[in-house]
Parts: C-alpha cells; sequence; structure tokens
C-alpha cells in the first residue's frame, strides 16, 4: 500500500542518509592513511656515509610543494646523522611526483520492486541514480644513490589522494607525513 503522505517523509530521511554517508566519506579520505613501499640494495653499506647532496628532480610540481619536499627529506636525513654538502657527498637524493586518476561510483535506489503478494504478482516504480566521483592520487618517490657508483641503493615512494580543498597547512602536514613514513627504513638496517 502506497502511503502519499510518507513519501516525502521517506525521501528526507533517504537524503539525510546519504548526506551522512558522503560527509562521513569526507572526514575518512581527510584522515586517510598514505601507502608506502620501500627497497634497498642489501650489500650496500649506509654507516660508511654521512653525507648528501640534491639532483635534480622530475615531474611537474610547483617550486612551493619542490620547497615543502625538499625541507622534510632534509629534516628526516638530519635526524638520521645525514647532513647535505657539495663537498664529495656519498649519497645523491632526488625525488619524482606522479598523478593517477580513479573513479568511484555510487548508485543510489529509490522506490518498490516486483515481487509476489498474496499469491499474485505485484509491480512498482523505482529510480536508480548513479554519480561518479573522481579522485586523484599522488605519489611521490625519493630515490637515494651512492655517488661513487653512481647506483641506486634506496628508495621509497608514499601515494596519498590529493584534495585541493586543502589548505598549505595540511599540504604541509601530508608532505611531512609522507615523507617520514618512507624514511621508517632508512637507512635500513638502523
Amino acid at each position: 500500500f502506497y502511503d502519499p503522505e510518507s513519501a516525502p517523509q521517506r525521501d528526507l530521511t533517504m537524503k539525510i542518509r546519504i548526506l551522512l554517508g558522503l560527509a562521513l566519506a569526507s572526514v575518512l579520505t581527510g584522515c586517510s592513511g598514505i601507502s608506502t613501499t620501500s627497497d634497498w640494495n642489501p650489500t650496500f653499506d649506509f654507516s660508511q656515509l654521512s653525507s648528501y647532496e640534491w639532483i635534480s628532480s622530475e615531474g611537474e610540481i610547483d617550486a612551493i610543494t619542490s620547497s615543502r619536499v625538499r625541507a622534510a627529506v632534509n629534516q628526516a636525513m638530519a635526524a638520521r646523522g645525514y647532513t647535505e654538502s657539495d663537498a664529495n657527498p656519498g649519497l645523491a637524493v632526488g625525488y619524482q611526483v606522479t598523478t593517477d586518476q580513479r573513479s568511484s561510483f555510487t548508485t543510489v535506489s529509490t522506490g518498490w520492486s516486483s515481487g509476489y503478494r498474496w499469491g499474485s504478482p505485484s509491480w512498482g516504480m523505482g529510480t536508480s541514480t548513479t554519480r561518479e566521483t573522481v579522485f586523484t592520487d599522488g605519489t611521490l618517490i625519493l630515490a637515494i644513490f651512492d655517488t661513487e657508483s653512481r647506483t641506486l641503493v634506496w628508495t621509497a615512494s608514499a601515494t596519498a589522494e590529493l584534495n585541493q580543498a586543502r589548505n598549505a597547512q595540511e599540504r604541509q602536514q601530508l608532505i611531512q607525513a609522507a615523507v617520514d613514513r618512507m624514511m621508517q627504513d632508512f637507512p635500513p638496517g638502523n
């Protein structure tokens, strides 16, 4: 039995549930983790080196973000006893930035469906709405090379969802968190 008086109430309840779900998803996305990976040459002895230099980086990145990445890496390297030096450094540090878009589809259905009631077929009307949400993931890749052999000795990457609505402080915190998580295992065996 269809009660037209309750239809607006059901619609309002459905809209509130959808909005609450979107709000929760937004909060979780803002707090979502950063996925990281790292790898290194197990035969390289990091304990013999204490200085590094920066090499040119690739990828489209603005000067503000570049300075944030460099500052976060410099801080992490200093905390591990490494100093930046142009005079015969043992390591060379570089980074790249990439982006990737992904989509998520959400379908909300309302209304009635077909079935059997009291031994006879019944039917109803319903609607479905599908929405696409496009996300952009950013990946920061750090690479550390042995300057003597010019070989890669350590690398790590961090991936997180980019959100243009983040303010400057939130962007700085995201970069710092990504670098901290990537460099947890640097130098290896520490």
